[in-house]
């Protein structure tokens, strides 16, 4: 019995012994310079260990607010957050870093992350396009705070994009209420495509369902209106053949509104001559 106990106490003591002496050669946490604690969570965030790096991101700004690298820091936790898919957190945190930050040479990729956290949350169209406005108009505080960016290629084109989601948004609306028999609405957001976004090919649609809107009410004078001027602005569309006939036909129906107008001020003209 002894000869099989002794073996198994003396490398439980062994084992015991190594453990101890690996604990020693560890410092922890709490004991680390900031440049040591900085080194190591930059090591956790370059091997995509996020999760890791922003809790203690997280323990670090706290214990060492006055620390050189303290803008690095905001950045690294707002960077980890956004390769999480945590866009939210991430563009709170990219705000934290330029408003806090503003000298800061992370602060012009900064602003950029801002719009880049609300372009990734942009969903398609016929959904609310909430996170679609807000990256539109933080890709434009970046473009505007600096002209001279490399990143303001990316962003303008970014912000077609966006714009073209916009429009897109606003065009089915107007589709979807033509559809249902609500022209005027239709019309409304037909006039805010023509108002806002006429870099997009919904520009030119939106002229010609808001005509072909006034058709469908008897406004026929201004469906002309309306389908004159998508020629004298689109003469090469794809619709241009079928505006043609469409602008024959609603000065036709035009002509005989007035016509129709004008024959009851006859008719009572006549009736005048006979009584005297």
């Amino acid at each position: 019995m002894n000869r099989l106990v002794l073996p198994l106490l003396s490398a439980l003591l062994i084992a015991v012994l190594m453990f101890l002496a690996g604990c020693a050669g560890k410092t922890s946490w709490q004991d680390l310079t900031a440049e040591e604690a900085w080194a190591k969570i930059v090591r956790l965030h370059d091997k995509g260990r996020y999760l890791d790096a922003v809790d203690r991101l997280e323990i670090f700004v706290i214990n060492h607010a006055g620390a050189s690298m303290m803008d690095s820091a905001h950045y690294l936790l707002a960077d980890s957050h956004f390769e999480m898919k945590e866009y939210i957190i991430a563009a709170s945190e990219y705000e934290k870093l330029v408003s806090q930050y503003p000298q800061s040479p992370l602060a012009e990729e900064g602003y950029y992350m801002i719009g880049e956290c609300y372009f990734e949350m942009s969903p398609k169209a016929s959904l609310d396009q909430t996170y679609t406005a807000q990256a539109l108009e933080a890709f434009q505080v970046f473009i505007e705070e600096y002209p001279d960016s490399k990143l303001v290629e990316v962003a303008v084109e970014k912000q077609k994009q966006c714009r073209l989601k916009l429009a897109k948004k606003e065009y089915e609306s107007g589709r979807l209420y033509q559809k249902m028999g609500e022209y005027s609405a239709s019309r409304i957001y037909y006039d805010s495509v023509i108002e806002n976004f006429r870099d997009t090919p919904f520009y030119p649609k939106s002229v010609y369902y808001k005509a072909v809107s006034f058709m469908q009410t008897d406004d026929y004078a201004d469906a002309l209106e309306q389908f004159t001027l998508f020629l004298e602005r689109f003469p090469e569309h794809d619709l241009a053949d079928a505006v043609l006939d469409r602008v024959n036909n609603a000065r036709a129906k035009v002509l005989k509104q007035e016509s129709e107008a004008s024959e009851p001020e006859t008719e009572g003209e006549l009736s005048n001559v006979s009584e005297e």
